[in-house]
C-alpha cells in the first residue's frame, strides 16, 4: 500500500475531512491534497516525514478511541 494510500485510510478511520487532517498535521489543506495524491510534479515526502504524520493519526485516533471508552457508561 502506499503513503498516499495509507494516509487516505487513516483520514477516513478517523473521520476527518482533507481540512481537518491538514490541520492536525501542522499542513496547509493544499500540501494535504498533495501528500494524499501526488504527481509528477509534487512527489510523496520523504520517508520520515510519511511516517512522522501516519504515527500522528495513529496516535490521534488512539486518543480518540480512549475518550469514547470513558464516555461509555460501565456495568455495575
Amino acid at each position: 500500500m502506499t503513503f498516499a494510500q495509507q494516509l487516505r485510510q487513516a483520514r477516513l478511520k478517523l473521520g476527518f475531512s482533507q481540512s481537518e487532517t491538514a490541520q492536525a498535521l501542522a499542513l496547509s489543506r493544499r500540501c494535504y491534497q498533495y501528500w494524499e495524491k501526488p504527481n509528477e510534479f509534487n512527489p510523496a515526502p520523504h520517508i520520515l516525514m510519511q511516517e512522522a504524520a501516519l504515527a500522528r493519526l495513529a496516535r490521534i485516533q488512539l486518543l480518540m478511541n480512549k475518550m469514547l471508552d470513558s464516555e461509555r457508561p460501565t456495568a455495575q
